[in-house]
């Protein structure tokens, strides 16, 4: 009898488990101090991300695969470089390193002709100019 009522059990336990829940988030941001990029001033929150977006921002509940503590930290969004001149860089490495370490994600770049005979036009000015001062 013991022995069926432990089979019983043992097929039942499933039908009554709690199904594993996806975490509500890929990646929860915590306890930063929020710059929405729009001119207010900064607030403590969280912000959720799923699926590379932002799907979230507030005082947020629920489980994530990462959480981040960003506790005494500004979380922003990135910061546009109106007058990027990497031309050259990125040409060089694509991957723009300097600019993302700087929070830069986004360049407006291209506003000025480039190539090398420009170059060395402006390199000789440069040098007329500073031969000038120097009389």
């Amino acid at each position: 009898m013991r022995n069926r009522l432990l089979l019983f059990l043992s097929l039942c336990t499933p039908l009554f488990a709690q199904p594993q829940r996806e975490p509500a988030y890929d990646i929860l941001i915590q306890h930063g101090r929020i710059i929405d990029g729009a001119g207010n001033p900064w607030y403590l929150g969280d912000i959720g991300i799923r699926a590379d977006r932002i799907v979230a921002i507030g005082k947020l509940r629920g489980g994530a695969r990462r959480v981040i503590d960003a506790q005494g930290m500004v979380v922003a969004p990135g910061f546009i470089d109106m007058l990027g001149q990497s031309e050259t860089a990125l040409l060089i490495d694509n991957r723009s390193v300097s600019k993302l370490a700087q929070g830069i994600t986004t360049e407006i770049t291209g506003g000025r002709r480039f190539d090398r005979a420009t170059e060395r036009a402006d390199h000789r000015r440069s040098a007329a100019v500073a031969r000038s001062l120097s009389s």
